[in-house]
């Protein structure tokens, strides 16, 4: 049986690359009050997490300024469960 919940779960990210911000584009199933953004480098260290929110067809902006240029991992956790895990770039 196919699980609706992961398959209409959907997170854009752009630009990628980017400069000064990324723009995640957030639609989710079910809406939660529990909703986390993770930003980790390479070696797993968390650098930034934010709070969402109350998460339904979202646009949310993180900014990339005080990030060196490189690669890193993006993380949505909702209801302690992650829901969501990307790469970007960083290049200023």
């Amino acid at each position: 049986m196919e699980d609706l919940f992961d398959t209409q779960n959907s997170v854009k990210t752009v630009p990628n690359p980017a400069d000064e911000f990324i723009q995640l584009e957030i639609s989710l199933l079910f809406s939660k009050e529990n909703t986390f953004l993770n930003v980790f480098d390479l070696e797993g260290r968390k650098l930034q997490s934010r709070t969402i929110g109350d998460v339904n067809d979202t646009l949310f902006v993180l900014d990339t300024r005080e990030l060196t240029p490189g690669i890193y991992i993006l993380e949505i956790i909702q209801d302690e469960k992650q829901i969501f895990t990307d790469k970007f770039i960083v290049q200023h």
